[in-house]
């Protein structure tokens, strides 16, 4: 499997949703109810509820959101793809300063530590599709906020509870269709796609075993 260069990674995801809005108009069993809208309206509610404090990554609103889409994932009929049979692959950071952060997927590693959350629906397709969003957020503004200053809540409506409510909405409604799609939702947004570099860099050892 190729790896996309950084360069390159926001470019294929918009070929990648463009070729998937053809697929889909053609070929995919789509359908939207109210249920459906009012579950994916849950879902955003309770990740951008205040209870979370913002979702900062390594905290206990994190692991929380995590905990919640690892269950929204099995409910869905998903299979865990994470480390040692789990919905998660553990990563730390060094600096939670956005600015000037260390990554690592070094669980033992000290600083701060999340997870990403991995899940998977295999229909043995010859082409496998990522689909992804980060889940954590700017917690009490204290790094990254336009506000004030002041400490508060940045709750993260649309940066980003409604993407991740969105990949599982996705995983509901094309969960019938013949194709392999490997769900992720990963950290941390402030550091770009460092939590989905360490998805897409992992998929041969240990999502795919290819």
């Amino acid at each position: 499997m190729k790896i996309i260069p950084n360069s390159r990674i926001l470019r294929a995801g918009f070929i990648l949703l463009s070729a998937l809005f053809i697929f889909s108009c053609s070929t995919l069993k789509w359908e939207s109810t109210a249920t459906d809208d009012r579950q994916m309206l849950s879902d955003i509610s309770f990740l951008a509820s205040n209870k979370l404090k913002g979702r900062t990554f390594g905290s206990p609103g994190e692991l929380k959101a995590g905990d919640y889409i690892a269950g929204r994932f099995q409910q869905l009929g998903l299979q865990p793809k994470g480390e040692n049979g789990t919905w998660f692959q553990a990563l730390a950071v060094k600096n939670p300063n956005p600015h000037t952060v260390e990554f690592s997927k070094n669980s033992d590693s000290t600083g701060l530590h999340g997870r990403n959350v991995i899940g998977f629906i295999d229909h043995k397709a010859p082409l496998t599709i990522i689909l992804g969003a980060h889940y954590d957020h700017l917690g009490m503004g204290t790094f990254g906020s336009l506000g004030d200053g002041k400490p508060a809540i940045h709750n993260g409506a649309d940066d980003n509870a409604s993407g991740v409510g969105m990949i599982l909405e996705l995983a509901e409604r094309l969960r019938a269709n013949k194709i392999s799609i490997i769900y992720s939702s990963h950290l941390p947004a402030k550091k770009m796609d460092c939590g989905a570099q360490i998805i897409i860099q992992s998929i041969l050892r240990l999502i795919l075993k290819m």
